[in-house]
């Protein structure tokens, strides 16, 4: 600036010279103002084009979410209701709703429930000594509330359940999801394998059959087509004669949560029977997996008090048998097109992320209405 003004000023009339000194100011302050220019000291955004800075008024902000806090009752919360500890809410949900979970022991009074306006859930799980319907809507008389656990569908009172039945079709009610701690040991088998599905066509076993046979008959029927079919086809079978809590005590004959996922994984179907409900964790975690659930519409199914508790599941691209007779000739034939295996695993993904989250989302207006 100053050679500008030495070079002009010895030929400059006093106006020229006066322009110049006009000239160098405004040059100066256009510099500065360039220096000290921050786009976050700003309500706009600025987008460079063509060699320009071009104000763009700002984006909408994110509406903030909506907080419902979910109380849940006694030691089984995680195992009782993993849909929310394991995060699918938020993963299925509309992304307008936080979820703040609330552990208690028992129903006893919550000056925090009563007082909140915010909508809130109590979700309490069948057979809780701890918490009876009576003292919850008592003490928390403002949430709405959930029955979960309850494997026959046998109390009608509670405003949400943990499983569908057509008899009860008016209430809202959620998915079981995959249980909390296969959960846990899928995701660290995906950071292992970095997230990577194998197709249906490409796995180690052509089935898996991990259950407990003393959840219901048809389980024991299962064991036995197994032991007398079974064997022509690549398999991975571990039948416990009794039903644990804990998959992962190393005392009992479950497999654990890692062997167990490991093994939907490494499978093409998964076969899934009745236990005392014939909506189980194993149909999420297989489809989860990529493996393909097998169901049979048995007596176990037809007769059980949930009635028509697998309808929304007929419509999945699942494999379905009227008797667990007739699933390794299933099985085998299905197996001779591999090509139709991987489009049926591909087409179960798409069915069933629509199905959650449109369950999901369903459930989240009920919550916020």
């Amino acid at each position: 600036m100053y050679l500008l003004f030495k070079t002009l000023a010895p030929r400059a009339t006093p106006a020229s010279a006066f322009a110049t000194l006009a000239l160098a100011l405004c040059l100066i302050i256009a510099f500065d103002s360039l220096l000290s220019f921050n786009p976050h000291d700003s309500d706009h955004r600025y987008v460079r084009e063509n060699r320009e800075l071009l104000v763009v008024d700002d984006e909408e902000p994110t509406p903030s979410k909506k907080p419902v806090t979910v109380y849940v009752f006694g030691t089984r919360g995680k195992r009782a209701q993993s849909m929310f500890y394991s995060k699918h809410m938020d993963r299925f949900g509309s992304g307008e709703v936080e979820y703040i979970l609330e552990e208690r022991n028992d129903c006893k009074h919550s000056e925090k429930a009563t007082l909140q306006d915010a909508p809130c859930l109590a979700l309490n799980f069948w057979s809780n000594r701890d918490c009876s319907y009576g003292d919850m809507i008592r003490h928390y008389s403002t949430c709405k509330t959930m029955l979960v656990a309850d494997e026959w569908c046998a109390d009608n009172r509670y405003d949400a359940k943990g499983y569908y039945t057509s008899t009860q079709a008016d209430k809202p009610f959620l998915p079981l999801g995959p249980r909390y701690d296969s959960w846990e040991a899928f995701g660290a088998l995906m950071n292992e394998t970095k997230s990577i599905i194998p197709a249906s066509s490409q796995r180690k076993y052509a089935f898996n059959a991990i259950f407990s046979k003393s959840t219901s008959a048809g389980r024991a029927l299962l064991e036995k087509v197994i032991q007398k079919e079974g064997g022509s086809l690549s398999s991975f079978v571990q039948i416990a004669p009794k039903w644990r809590a804990d998959p992962n005590n190393p005392h009992n004959e479950l497999a654990d949560s890692t062997t167990y996922m490991k093994t939907l994984l490494e499978s093409t179907f998964t076969l899934s029977p009745s236990g005392h409900n014939p909506e189980c964790y194993r149909l999420f975690e297989a489809v989860e997996a990529g493996s393909i659930p097998v169901i049979a519409l048995d007596k176990d199914y037809r007769e059980h008090a949930c009635k028509d508790s697998l309808s929304h599941w007929l419509n999945a691209p699942i494999v379905i048998v009227e008797s667990w007779n007739e699933v390794m000739p299933t099985l085998q034939r299905m197996l001779e097109h591999p090509d139709e295996l991987d489009k049926r695993q591909a087409d179960l993904r798409t069915w069933y992320d629509n199905y959650m989250r449109s369950t999901v989302t369903n459930f989240e207006s009920f919550l916020l209405s």
